[in-house]
């Protein structure tokens, strides 16, 4: 908001500076005050990506490469994901599973 303000302000002066009539400065300044104002709109993308839900799950495991399958119901059906997990001695793994809704 304030950037815009100060863009029109500057753009203003500008124009009333090289000219004898302010009518053309404040003309420029609205002009560009409301181009500036149609170009904030917010990216609304990012929103609609996040998850509906999270949900978490922890298992102690000895050291190795574990086969992890993760079966889980909604409005779509029943799916079933599949995943290999490899764990070093002393380590942790973590997969990240995600589905689009």
């Amino acid at each position: 908001m304030i950037s815009r303000a100060l863009a029109g302000e500057a753009t203003a002066h500008a124009v009333d500076s090289g000219s004898s009539t302010s009518g053309f400065g404040l003309l420029a300044q609205l002009l560009v005050e409301g181009a500036m104002t149609a170009a904030d709109t917010p990216d609304t993308r990012s929103w609609n990506a996040l998850p509906a839900g999270l949900f978490v799950s922890r298992a102690v495991v000895p050291a190795g490469t574990h086969r992890v399958v993760v079966r889980f119901s909604g409005r779509s059906g029943t799916h079933t994901v599949a995943m290999d997990a490899t764990v070093r001695p002393g380590g942790f793994a973590v997969l990240p599973l995600f589905t689009l809704r």
